[in-house]
């Protein structure tokens, strides 16, 4: 990889902002996913669990630290998402997720009372989704240059 793709990478980078300014649009669409379940499950309600933690990723190869992903405060439902109103709960997700490009669906487990899947988007931005014990639901942006590399990039 020569120097203008490393700038060209980083462009990119920089026209996406940062990933607290990602996690700020991202933010109201988790809201409106776990209030759409809540009303897809009559009595269930839900809750945040743990701060946004940073995640480092390498978005300019060879320069692991040049970005990072931020992953968003977790939601935690007061129960399990009954596995009759699975379909429509997960449709709920899936089509809030989808105004964010995040559209292919992986799924890791689907079996009675155990669900689990994840949403991802062109630019890694992803939303997880899953149901045992108990419902949750996650979501975390895609790569995004560290804001020190912002300042770095504009000075």
């Amino acid at each position: 990889m020569n120097d203008q793709d490393v700038a060209a990478i980083k462009d990119a980078l920089y026209a996406k902002g940062t990933a607290e300014e990602e996690a700020a649009r991202l933010e109201p669409l988790v809201i409106e996913m776990a209030d759409g379940v809540v009303g897809v499950v009559p009595g269930l309600s839900w809750r945040w669990n743990r701060e946004p933690l940073r995640i480092p990723c390498e978005a300019v190869p060879g320069d692991p630290g040049s970005a990072s992903a931020l992953a968003l405060r977790n939601v935690v439902f007061d129960g399990p998402i009954p596995d009759g109103a699975w379909p429509q709960a997960l449709s709920v997700v899936k089509d809030v997720s989808a105004r964010v490009g995040a559209t292919q669906l992986r799924v890791r487990v689907d079996e009675p009372g155990h669900h689990d899947v994840q949403l991802i988007g062109a630019d890694k931005v992803q939303f997880g989704f899953g149901s045992r014990e108990a419902a949750a639901l996650f979501a975390q942006t895609g790569c995004h240059l560290n804001l020190s590399d912002q300042d770095e990039y504009t000075n």
